[in-house]
């Protein structure tokens, strides 16, 4: 490879890696970083402000195959394979449980990021490149800096952090050996492989004879019903085959339902079925232009430029958008429950309220809903001349 973008985009799928990582994160520094985001990312839970450290034992192959064996839990090796979107995470004290929740295999397999890290290209623009070595790998240093969120994808938008980036990109693999993020303030993390190799093939054993053999595996949904269960969660009616439905009756337990706070003003339309069908239709069809106007948004006139320019940005043109629960505070505003997913099904944004209006005659997604989703990418609407 010639060229360090090239290695970035081809970063390696048909050889297999093998090393230990470690990743330093000042987390006070990160919680700036995050709260700055124009996006809607926080932290949760985490570790007190200061420096946190992590070390973990990485095995990637070049059939979507992975093991990630955290190595300084404080109470034993916790394990995490992966075969595809479907998982199974190790935890002493906890056990281990499969799941197929890609999204969720995301927010815990950093080191995926960092042996195919493509996502960097939509989120850096690269001012110099020069050569260098690590770990006796000949790499290319690339000095860089973000150029904002384009991603909707929460678990980036927390890995990336910094402002200014430096990264050093093996020539060979096209893995990143070693990522510094800073901002005025410093050094948000640094992230270094203290061994690395790449080699053709990983034996299968890695990925299958990782847990004690007294351990029986549980189903992610299993899993969470249990917890579920104790902590008082109402699960009549609700699938316990189904994670996310029992995720949402747990949720509803701490925090009420997403809707509980909007409060109806007036009497619902007389055609509640009807109105609810054009809201659905409405949200799905959210970015269809017509010429440079958006007809499913309130006030939609000459907006279709604007939300090309964050797909662009966010880089999910084919982002999809479903509806769920709906609450009518009139018979001309509803709040909607939504949730965006990319075009392979990933959600980006999930149980996320917004409003609809029924505006010369036609429910469409309020101007202020569509206007937080274009923040979300970076894009600000244009200045809606007084009338």
């Amino acid at each position: 490879m010639d060229d360090p973008l090239i290695a970035l985009y081809h970063a390696p799928r048909d050889r297999a890696v093998h090393g230990v990582l470690r990743e330093r994160v000042d987390t006070e520094l990160q919680r700036r970083a995050i709260q700055r985001r124009p996006g809607r990312a926080v932290m949760i839970g985490g570790t007190a402000d200061g420096i946190a450290e992590t070390l973990t034992e990485v095995w990637i192959d070049g059939d979507s195959r992975s093991r990630v064996d955290h190595l300084d839990t404080g109470y034993g090796r916790s394990v995490r394979i992966a075969h595809g979107d479907d998982v199974i995470a190790y935890t002493p004290g906890q056990g281990a449980i499969a799941s197929t929740n890609a999204v969720a295999h995301r927010y815990d397999v950093s080191p995926q990021l960092w042996c195919r890290p493509r996502p960097l290209l939509g989120m850096l623009d690269i001012d110099t490149s020069s050569d260098d070595v690590v770990l006796g790998r000949p790499c290319w240093r690339l000095d860089a800096r973000s150029d904002g969120p384009r991603t909707l994808m929460a678990p980036l938008q927390l890995f990336l952090t910094g402002e200014r980036f430096t990264v050093w990109v093996d020539k060979e693999s096209g893995v990143v050996l070693r990522c510094v993020q800073r901002i005025a303030a410093g050094d948000v993390s640094t992230m270094e492989w203290t061994t690395f190799e790449a080699v053709d093939r990983i034996a299968d054993e890695v990925f299958v004879d990782a847990f004690p053999p007294d351990v029986k595996v549980r189903s992610q949904a299993e899993a969470m019903a249990e917890l579920a269960r104790r902590r008082g969660a109402d699960l009549t009616g609700v699938d316990t085959t189904d994670a996310d439905e029992i995720a949402r009756a747990m949720h509803a337990v701490r925090h009420g339902g997403p809707l509980d706070h909007h409060v109806a003003v007036g009497p619902p339309p007389s055609d509640r079925g009807a109105a609810e069908t054009a809201i659905r239709v409405a949200y799905a069809n959210l970015s269809h232009a017509d010429g440079d106007s958006l007809p499913n948004v309130q006030e939609g006139g000459g907006l279709a430029p604007t939300a090309e320019l964050a797909a662009q940005r966010a880089s999910q043109r084919d982002a999809d958008i479903a509806v769920g629960q709906i609450r009518f505070l009139s018979d001309a505003r509803a709040a909607v429950v939504f949730t965006v997913s990319s075009s392979d099904g990933h959600p980006l944004l999930t149980d996320t309220v917004g409003e609809a209006v029924l505006h010369n005659g036609r429910w469409r997604v309020a101007r202020s809903t569509f206007a937080n989703l274009m923040r979300l990418a970076g894009v600000e609407l244009p200045h809606q001349p007084e009338t």
